[in-house]
Order: structure tokens, then C-alpha cells, then sequence
């Protein structure tokens, strides 16, 4: 069998029989003491030591080699032992029903995967938040850039062909699905987002990193261009242009960097095992036993784990979504679109530089021109919707009494010595500061300062004192007390 528990009671000073050695140097009413005790064929209980110091002492269930030399336990040591269980069959392993006090309630890995899973959806929102979008670039550049000639309608589209290309070198660096598109900057040339004379330039930049960058610094210096121009006709607008720039390259920067410092291998390796190896470990150490054998509070024998199973749905599930959501820029049917991205923000930022470029429609009078409260219609549907209360706050409808609504003059406020007149009972208790009962001298034994003129004194109202009374609603109707709620000096 396995180890077992037993009590012992033990004096201050080791008997003779025992092994004894002093902790420390210290007397020897600290004393630590190895016990060797053979076990009889009854089973010994599970329970503890009791000493001065009081400390567990194991028992196995064989003889383990001496550590002292083993002599029989004195008679004034009694050993207790509590009515003995039914005998149970002997096993190669021992195994304890989940409720023996030496084994611990197992539980489940539900912090490490929760936070696991938590920093996986961070990251995740992160990643699609951080994709670049030229929308308010291209509305920069198309209010910024002027010029309905053929320079100025080149400037606009080049400047943003080189914001394309930017978003395209960084989603071709950190997307499978892009890169199968674009391999190499041929593909780039042959796709319009480069020219020859544009590729010599890059390909002959001597640098072992990602070159998304150098879109950016063509943008900048072409803008830099069209205010010389005069296209660009004062630096507030070309501020506002490399101001756009700047977000967008941050955006593409931001990106890169998600998919060069990802979530640290160890901690994905470490919640997937413990996920893995707890269900593996509630295999077994979950089995019901054998009713056939009688085991006292098993009678009831069920043959389909079901918190188990739904256990290991919950986690695993949760485990495969953080798997799911780790890289989004793969090319499973849950990650993010991004040619359709690229070809979707291609073509928008060419249309408003270019097509849209001063296409402003024919001015006219809106059809609520000549009403001074206009109200768009509503369908069947939604027309139910019409006849609900407009939301004007939380505190809209607070309903105060009349007398509490007079403004009050603030030098009478100042310089009154009188009470303020007894609100109504709904809203006495509300009036009557905490600060008060620090002064208040109506509790029993006389404690607290000195009662101001006019306050309770002891043996007037019931125990718990006036104010407390009042505070805890106790007292209906007037107060038979004069009450000075001015700050004392001692508040002050």
C-alpha cells in the first residue's frame, strides 16, 4: 500500500529509542526526530503529528533501510488509530479517491490559457488595426495636389502608386498569400507598381532589410517637389500631406513588426502541454471504480464522463482558436483578405486622385431646405421605433421638492447661525453628514467629545445615540433635537 498517516504524541525531550539530532544548536525542546515503525497488517489512518513543535511524520508501508537503529516504540507513545476501512484488493500503483485529504483537488489550466488566449486576441486585433489603409492619404493628396493638366494628374497618381507599393512590399514580407502573388519585383514591373527605372533604383539600394521604406522617402521628396511647384500652394498643406504620410507609414512599420516579434515559443509550448497533459492525466485518474467492490460513497457507477468531456471542449476549443488567430495572414478561410485588400485599395486611391479629381455634382436646394425641424422618414418596419421616449440622460428625470429648488443667497448661507430647516421625511436621511456622528454623544459608556450645546445627551433616546438613530433611519417625522451640522474646529 502506499504511505500512511498516523498520530503520534511525543514528549519535550526525545525517549530513548529514537534518533534524534538538534535543529540549529537549539535546545533540545526544538528536536526533530526520524521515526522507523514497522507496519502491522492493519492499516495505519491518515492523519498527523502532534509535538511541541508540531511536524508530520511519514510511515511506509514496507521497511525502508534504518536510518537509526529500530527498536519498539515506548508504551507512553500510543499510536491512535480510528475504525479500520474495508479491506481493498492490492494494486501495482497506489490509487486514492479524489477526495482523501493527502491528494489535492486537481484543477484545470484555466489561468494560463485564458491569459494565453487573451494575448493571442490583443495581438490579433492588433494585426488588423495595423493594416494600412490609404484613405486619408488619398484624400490629402487629392485636395492637396492641384493641377487638372497632365503633371498634376501624374503627381497625384504617383504619389500614390508609391503608397500602394509601400503597403505591397510589407504584405508581401508578412503574408503567404501576397508573396505567391508577387515573388520577386518583376512581378511588381509587370503589375504596374513599379517601373523598370523605379526597380534599378531599388534593387540597387545596398541594405539586408526590408526596403518598404523607400516608397515613403519617394513620396516625401516628390511632395517636397510639387510645392515647389506651386501644386502644393502653402506648407500647411504639405504639412498636412507628410503628416498622412507618417500614419501610414507607421501603419506598415507596426505590421512588420508584429510578424518579427510574435508570441514567445515557450509560452505556446507551455499551454499546450499543460492543456494536453491534464486531459491525459484525467484519463485515468478519473475512472470509476468498480461498484461490484463496495466502496464506501461509490456506489453509483456512471459509464459517461460528462464535466470531463465538456472540460475538454471548452479548453481545447479554446486552445485551437488561439492556434486560429496567432497568424492571420495565412491562407486559411478564417485569415484576413489581403489581395483583396491590395486590390481594393488600389483602385479606390486611383479613382479619388484622378477620376474624382474636381468632380464636384451640380449644386441644389436638399429637400428639408425649407423646414427648420427636418425628420427622415421611416418604413413599416422601423416605424414602431418612432413612438419610443428619446434617452436625455440619467439624471433627467431626478425629481426634486419646490422648496428644495430655491436658490439661497450665499452671504445669508455664510452667516446664519441657525439649523437649516428639517427636510421632509423622504429626504431626511440624506441631509445628515458621517461627520457628525463623530461628535455625537447619545452612545452608551459617555465616549466621544464633548457634546455641543443643544445635542443629545446620555440616557436620551435609545442606546445606539440620536445621530446614529437618525443615520440609520430609525427616526420618522421631526427630530426632537436641535442639530448643528456646521463643521466644528476640530473638522476644520
Amino acid at each position: 500500500m502506499g504511505w500512511q498517516w498516523c498520530h503520534i504524541h511525543l514528549p519535550p525531550t526525545p525517549p530513548s529509542g529514537f534518533c534524534c539530532r538538534s535543529h540549529s544548536g537549539a535546545s533540545l525542546r526544538s528536536w526533530f526526530c526520524t521515526v522507523t515503525v514497522l507496519q502491522s497488517s492493519s492499516l495505519l489512518p491518515s492523519c498527523s503529528v502532534r509535538t511541541p513543535p508540531v511536524f508530520p511524520v511519514p510511515i511506509p508501508s514496507a521497511p525502508s533501510p534504518p536510518q537509526c537503529s529500530q527498536r519498539p516504540i515506548p508504551s507512553q507513545h500510543s499510536i491512535t488509530s480510528p475504525p479500520q476501512p474495508p479491506s481493498q484488493p492490492s494494486f501495482s500503483l497506489p490509487l486514492l479517491p479524489a477526495s482523501h485529504p493527502c491528494i489535492p483537488n486537481a484543477h484545470p489550466p484555466s489561468p494560463p490559457i485564458g491569459f494565453y488566449v487573451a494575448v493571442v486576441l490583443e495581438r490579433w486585433w492588433g494585426q488588423f488595426r495595423s493594416v494600412p489603409a490609404p484613405d486619408g492619404l488619398m484624400l490629402a493628396v487629392g485636395c492637396g495636389v492641384h493641377g487638372a493638366d497632365a503633371r498634376g494628374r501624374i503627381l497625384r497618381r504617383t504619389l500614390m502608386r508609391y503608397g500602394s507599393l509601400a503597403a505591397l512590399l510589407v504584405l508581401r514580407a508578412v503574408s503567404t498569400a501576397v508573396y505567391k502573388r508577387f515573388p520577386t519585383t518583376d512581378h511588381l514591373v509587370e503589375a504596374g507598381f513599379l517601373t523598370r527605372e523605379e526597380r534599378r533604383r531599388l534593387d540597387a539600394l545596398r541594405s539586408p532589410y526590408n526596403k518598404f521604406w523607400v516608397p515613403c522617402v519617394w513620396f516625401g521628396a516628390l511632395a517636397g517637389q510639387a510645392r515647389r511647384e506651386g501644386r502644393v500652394r502653402d506648407d500647411c498643406t504639405l504639412k498636412l500631406l507628410m503628416e498622412e504620410l507618417n500614419r501610414f507609414r507607421a501603419n506598415c512599420s507596426l505590421l512588420f513588426h508584429y510578424d518579427w516579434i510574435s508570441v514567445p515559443l515557450v509560452y505556446t509550448q507551455v499551454v499546450t502541454i499543460a492543456v494536453y497533459a491534464f486531459f491525459a492525466t484525467c484519463l485515468i485518474g478519473r475512472q470509476f471504480l468498480d461498484p461490484a467492490q463496495g466502496y464506501a460513497g461509490h456506489e453509483l457507477d456512471l459509464g459517461l464522463p460528462v464535466f470531463t468531456l465538456l472540460q475538454f471542449f471548452f479548453y481545447v476549443g479554446w486552445l485551437k482558436v488561439a492556434e486560429q488567430l496567432i497568424n492571420p495572414f495565412g491562407e486559411d478561410d478564417d485569415d484576413f483578405e489581403t489581395n483583396t485588400l491590395i486590390d481594393r485599395n488600389f483602385q479606390v486611391s486611383m479613382l479619388a486622385v484622378d477620376e474624382l479629381y474636381g468632380d464636384v455634382p451640380t449644386l441644389e436646394r436638399d429637400r428639408y431646405w425649407d423646414s427648420a425641424s427636418p425628420r427622415a422618414p421611416y418604413t413599416a418596419a422601423t416605424a414602431a421605433q418612432l413612438r419610443l421616449p428619446n434617452f436625455r440622460g440619467s439624471a433627467f428625470d431626478v425629481t426634486l421638492a419646490k422648496e428644495e429648488m430655491q436658490f439661497q443667497p450665499l452671504e445669508d448661507i455664510g452667516e446664519t447661525s441657525e439649523p437649516p430647516p428639517h427636510p421632509p421625511m423622504a429626504t431626511f436621511s440624506c441631509h445628515f453628514s458621517l461627520l457628525r456622528h463623530k461628535n455625537s454623544a447619545g452612545c452608551e459608556g459617555g465616549h466621544g467629545a464633548e457634546p455641543p450645546p443643544g445635542a443629545p445627551t446620555e440616557g436620551d433616546g435609545d442606546s445606539l445615540g440620536g445621530d446614529t438613530a437618525v443615520l440609520l433611519g430609525s427616526v420618522t417625522g421631526e427630530s426632537p433635537h436641535s442639530w448643528d451640522l456646521r463643521p466644528t474646529d476640530e473638522m476644520v
